[in-house]
């Protein structure tokens, strides 16, 4: 039978684990925005040249 205090870590646990998910999806969408961003960039910087 588990403890209230093993059933708490467990909670923290995956607590814990769906932080770091979501830190990492985080992450990636900032990594998607700067390469779009600078995308955008390099499409302005051809259209003001032509």
């Amino acid at each position: 039978m588990k403890s209230d205090l093993q059933y708490a870590i467990e909670r923290n646990v995956a607590t814990n684990r769906r932080a770091v998910e979501n830190y990492n999806l985080l992450r990636q969408q900032e990594q998607n925005l700067d390469a779009e961003e600078q995308h955008l960039v390099l499409n302005s910087e051809y259209l003001s040249n032509n």
